[in-house]
């Protein structure tokens, strides 16, 4: 398994992002579903990986409308 970390370098402008957002959000959206496991009615864990830490930077600084000094 691969190590992969988040870096500066892989922070898209947020004017790029917004471009491909909507169709980014139906992605990951599939991706978290199979990421997601139950364990009785109280418990689910969810297992982060690149993909979908690497969009939710995207979606903290786009809603908080970062820019560069965030």
């Amino acid at each position: 398994m691969a190590n992969y970390k988040l870096t500066r370098e892989d922070i898209m402008s947020m004017s790029e992002y917004k471009r491909i957002r909507n169709e980014r959000r139906q992605e990951i959206r599939a991706i978290k579903r199979d990421r997601r496991l139950s364990c009785g009615p109280d418990a689910t864990f969810y297992f982060e990986n690149y993909e979908t830490m690497h969009h939710q930077v995207h979606e903290m600084l786009f809603i908080e409308k970062g820019g560069d000094s965030q």
